[in-house]
């Protein structure tokens, strides 16, 4: 008989406040830690064309400083109570997160309200960010691991769809104060927001704080925000290459994309158990016996909610093609044999244990994300549904996602490593200009 977490809830409390705004109150340990985990509905998913990059950019400039604090104030504060504020975002969404002990919630709170209902946003502080991000993610500078993983949403999206897009200079320059607060206005609200609170919760301590901070936030847009855009185009083998400029390019990077479930799918659990099977496959095969590479993964991440799973690994630039011939031998033998019992007897636990192990209350919180798992029922059942699973269902699941005839994949190296591909593949380059919708008259990236 399996595990079951309905016998061992962490849920306190789910309810909204009067402006919309979720709150879902975790117990986790017997520590005096409180975790905060603001889940805000806007990701690369929301930029429309001429926007790429305005998520990260937004979400960048909140450290600045805001009407409550000054930048000075409030790094200060995060500093004394030992702690700090992180920002970061996926296709899907953001998280603020901060932890801190309980007797510095209040102060807490008051920071990261200040954060969400008080930004200051100014237009030195918007340059200096686009500065700093064309000087980290300017695509003819970056490495072959970025470049790959940049034209590989490229190749599946397409230039169209904003998981397909990436901003480059010309355009990202041309974004001003203006349009970041018009962004910042319209998808920074309460009902676009849920937040996770996880640890030693005082629970009407916590709630009188939350109303104190966050009670009072209204905003000009009230509903949450919905977005719809095509799924990844995968079918039949792409092959796209990228060149990476400069001698000493001895590796090349390779990535390959396939459909995975979207976060609404009923494959979802299964999917998470059949990728895990197939990572130990990979892993075995190609790094320990044939020697390729220290490391190759298949990679998916559920939250982002993409639809695509991607394989990706690093190898000597002499052995691109035989890495290519392996994975697909790996891929085609995983397909036709899926999997077996002893699979299912050994990633049930692990996947079990996983959960079990959660090792933070930041950690939980965003296994119960309440912006994604609204239903916190469905959610915890999540053991029971893995104990649930049997041969028949996951092999069903193998034959859906892991067909070999259809992947893309894209290989960042060496001019020389191209050359010798398209001796045996119907392979072609990637140019820079690929990521613009229009090509500028002038400037480039």
């Amino acid at each position: 008989m399996g595990l079951s977490l309905n016998a061992q809830s962490p849920l306190i409390e789910d309810y909204k406040l009067d402006n919309g705004l979720k709150i879902r109150m975790l117990e986790y340990g017997e520590l005096p830690i409180t975790s905060v985990s603001i889940y805000i509905n806007v990701g690369n998913k929301n930029e429309t064309p001429g926007q790429q990059g305005l998520t990260a950019l937004t979400n960048g400039l909140l450290k600045y400083g805001n009407d409550a604090f000054s930048r000075l104030e409030q790094d200060n504060a995060l500093f004394k109570m030992g702690t700090n504020i992180s920002v970061n975002n996926n296709a899907n969404f953001t998280v603020v997160n901060l932890t801190m002990l309980n007797k510095d919630l209040d102060k807490g709170l008051a920071l990261l309200a200040a954060y969400l209902l008080k930004p200051k946003f100014e237009q030195s502080n918007v340059s200096n960010e686009i500065g700093n991000m064309l000087d980290f993610g300017n695509v003819r500078f970056a490495d072959i691991t970025e470049l790959a993983n940049v034209y590989s949403n490229l190749l599946a999206f397409g230039v169209n769809n904003p998981l397909g897009r990436y901003y480059y200079s010309q355009q990202i320059r041309k974004i001003n104060v203006k349009q970041v607060q018009s962004f910042f206005d319209f998808n920074y609200t309460p009902k676009n927001v849920a937040i996770a609170i996880a640890g030693k919760v005082d629970q009407v301590k916590t709630k009188a704080l939350i109303e104190k901070h966050f009670g009072k936030w209204q905003a000009k847009y009230g509903e949450a925000n919905s977005v719809f855009f095509d799924k990844a185009n995968i079918k039949g083998k792409q092959y796209k290459f990228v060149v990476k400029e400069g001698k000493d390019v001895t590796q090349s990077r390779l990535v390959w994309t396939k459909s995975a479930p979207k976060i609404k799918s009923k494959d979802i659990v299964a999917f998470k158990m059949v990728n895990a099977v197939f990572n130990n496959r990979l892993a075995k095969q190609i790094r320990e016996i044939e020697g390729k590479t220290y490391g190759i993964y298949s990679v998916y991440s559920s939250a982002d909610d993409r639809g695509v799973y991607q394989i990706g690994t690093s190898v000597r630039k002499e052995i691109t093609k035989g890495t290519i011939v392996s994975v697909d031998k790996v891929l085609a033998g995983f397909y036709e044999k899926g999997l077996t019992e002893k699979d299912i007897a050994n990633f049930k636990e692990r996947i079990k244990n996983a959960y079990l192990k959660v090792e933070s209350p930041s950690g939980l919180a965003d296994f119960f994300n309440p912006l994604i798992y609204k239903k916190m029922e469905e959610r915890l059942a999540y053991i029971t549904t893995v104990d649930a699973l049997d041969l028949k269902t996951l092999n069903k699941i193998v034959k859906k996602y892991y067909n070999p005839k259809d992947y893309n994949l894209v290989i960042a190296g060496s001019e020389s490593v191209f050359e010798q591909l398209t001796k045996d593949y119907n392979i072609t380059k990637f140019q820079v200009k690929d990521l613009i919708p229009v090509v500028p008259a002038s400037g480039q990236f």
